[in-house]
């Protein structure tokens, strides 16, 4: 009787300790399902050898750490490259040429234009090419029969994120990674050869903004005599037996030029002509925003041979230390007397070339452009008639390459180009104002030369019209004005009337140049021969 109340009660009693694994709800596979009840009965001791294998490992571990920073203290040698190096760029280049990015297993990708698809694939629309880098971490690379570890490492401060690359090889001596710098940097060279690589100050460093390729002296429309007497002047600056003679006259080795003259006459082109003459890179200075630290440490940063160029210096803003009040500039600005010693100071930066262009000679301090800091100025002007002339026979003559012309096309594109130089007046337009125009016939010659004359009065026209609110903008303290001011009315002809005049007359010189060269050449008139010129091209 007493075993069937007991069992009556086994089956009316629900069991008191409910299952662990089926309060938590976790989908446990069948064969740990059976053997979590043995783990969960474990005792402290069960436990004791698990834990020990653990406590083990972790301090294995950190012995290898610590075996490892000294394996590479006194076992291996490094050399760093920080991004804002030069040598960063090259390091980089010969990365991705030698395939290595495939090796990375963190990569950084690119889209972009760079100058190698711009110059070698002329045929049809510039493609935007993805390019890979490694990025953070590490991975080893043979080079020579060494093994060698490439690392990527980005730093990030308040003010600036900067990268830096690490090679790594095992072995005290450092010739091999000597080795991979200098083959990554002729590599680099050769790759650049034909062309000039231009910096821009980012902050207190250089960083490289562009590559271009050289242009030549003739495609500048310089009075020849400035152009000789600047270049015999670089020329003979960067001889070394001048830099010998510099050396041991105790004299600072450095040059200044400033280029002067209204825009657009071509004192920007001049600068870059004259650093791919010579093989310079051009360092850019933007002024606004540095001061007179920041200035210190990127002339500081400067290569020994190099070509810094500081554009449109009058519209910078540089002012003396303290105004005339006594109240002291902002210290973020740069003053003039942290320019002027970086130009000829004691602890001033030798070997490099400077060159300032201003719109206005006369706005300058006198003190910047004195004899000792600026060396050769050399003045720029609107485009006279040779110029011009020479413009028009530069965009229409044959590209290198190109089947030559003929005598016959030679003669009527020099004859064309004279009668266009009558249609423009003297040093009314800028080389730039009239390349531009030129531009929209490029390829009909004989249309640029009919539309000269309307061109030139719509531009002298709408200039006139904005010469009549100059005294206005001059009365107020306004910037200075490029364009002389409109003629008086006693003046009833003035300088525009004559240019408009000119250009009356050289249209007609031009007509009867037309028919005297249809009349030599009924066969072939002009028209067909300027088409022609362009079919040569």
């Amino acid at each position: 009787m007493n075993a069937t109340h007991n069992i009556s009660d086994s089956h009316a009693l629900p069991s008191s300790t409910p299952d662990p694994l089926g309060i938590r709800g976790f989908p446990v596979p069948g064969a740990l399902q059976s053997a979590m009840p043995q783990l969960l009965a474990w005792g402290i001791n069960g436990y004791g050898p698990l834990m020990l294998v653990f406590g083990l490992v972790a301090i294995l571990r950190s012995y290898a750490y610590q075996a490892q920073a000294w394996f590479i203290a006194y076992f291996t040698t490094t050399t760093s490259v920080e991004s804002t190096n030069e040598m960063y760029d090259m390091l980089m280049a010969w990365v991705s040429s030698h395939g290595l990015n495939e090796a990375a297993r963190s990569r950084l990708a690119r889209v972009g234009v760079t100058w190698a698809d711009q110059r070698h694939d002329s045929s049809g629309p510039i493609k935007k090419s993805i390019s890979l880098s490694p990025w953070e971490g590490s991975f080893p690379f043979r080079f020579k029969n060494h093994i060698l570890y490439y690392r990527t490492e980005t730093v990030v401060t308040a003010y600036s994120k900067k990268e830096t690359i690490s090679i790594t090889c095992i072995g005290r001596s450092g010739d091999i990674l000597n080795d991979l710098l200098d083959q990554c940097r002729l590599e680099y060279l050769h790759k650049n050869e034909g062309s000039i690589s231009i910096f821009e100050n980012h902050g207190e460093f250089w960083k490289k903004r562009a590559t271009k390729e050289i242009r030549p002296l003739s495609t500048v429309m310089l009075p020849e005599r400035h152009k000789e007497a600047l270049i015999n002047d670089v020329r003979e600056f960067v001889d070394p037996e001048t830099r010998e003679w510099y050396r041991q006259k105790k004299f600072a080795y450095r040059r200044g030029y400033l280029f002067y003259g209204p825009p657009g006459t071509g004192k920007s082109s001049l600068s870059s002509a004259v650093a791919g003459e010579f093989g310079l890179d051009i360092y850019i200075v933007n002024i606004p925003g540095i001061d007179d630290q920041t200035l210190t440490r990127l002339f500081n940063s400067l290569p020994d041979k190099c070509l810094v160029l500081l554009e449109d210096i009058d519209a910078a803003g540089i002012k003396r230390s303290a105004s005339v009040e006594g109240q002291k500039e902002p210290k973020q600005s740069l003053s003039l007397s942290g320019l002027l010693n970086e130009l000829d100071g004691v602890a001033s930066q030798e070997g490099r070339l400077l060159i300032m262009t201003t719109n206005y000679i006369n706005l300058l301090d006198d003190a910047l452009i004195r004899e000792g800091r600026i060396d050769l100025k050399v003045e720029f002007s609107l485009a006279n008639s040779v110029t011009t002339a020479n413009l028009f026979k530069f965009m229409y003559e044959p590209v290198v390459g190109a089947k030559p012309l003929t005598c016959l096309q030679a003669e009527v594109l020099a004859r064309c180009a004279t009668e266009f130089a009558t249609l423009v007046p003297e040093f009314e337009f800028s080389g730039a104002q009239i390349t531009s125009y030129l531009l929209q016939y490029r390829g009909s010659p004989a249309a640029a030369l009919e539309n000269a004359s309307k061109w030139v009065k719509r531009i002298l026209r709408e200039r006139a019209d904005k010469n009549k609110k100059a005294p206005s903008r001059a009365s107020s303290g306004s910037e200075p004005v490029a364009c002389p001011e409109a003629p008086a009315e006693s003046d009833k002809e003035g300088p525009r009337g004559r240019s408009l005049r000119r250009s009356k007359n050289g249209l007609r010189r031009s007509k009867k140049s037309y028919d005297l060269l249809s009349s030599r050449w009924q066969a072939n008139p002009p028209s067909t021969l300027l088409r022609s010129v362009i079919h040569a091209n």
